[in-house]
């Protein structure tokens, strides 16, 4: 009666070393100042990335039938 029905944690697993790096949000200003071009570069590609999703991807797949609203 006394059964354990809870499922056991599964974390991803973390990069390590430079890739860590990369992937980190800078947490200050000064981070981001020190990034420089590459911090505009990310900015940049993030929002065209997601705006590209948002705004032209996912209404091409509702026009098409692809993804039911």
């Amino acid at each position: 009666m006394g059964s354990d029905l809870r499922t056991p944690e599964v974390t991803a697993p973390r990069p390590s070393g430079r890739l860590r790096r990369w992937l980190r949000f800078p947490r200050t200003w000064a981070e981001v100042r020190r990034l420089g071009w590459r911090a505009i570069l990310g900015f940049v590609a993030f929002y065209l990335v997601r705006d590209l999703l948002l705004y032209v991807l996912l209404p091409y797949l509702l026009y098409r039938g692809v993804v039911a609203p």
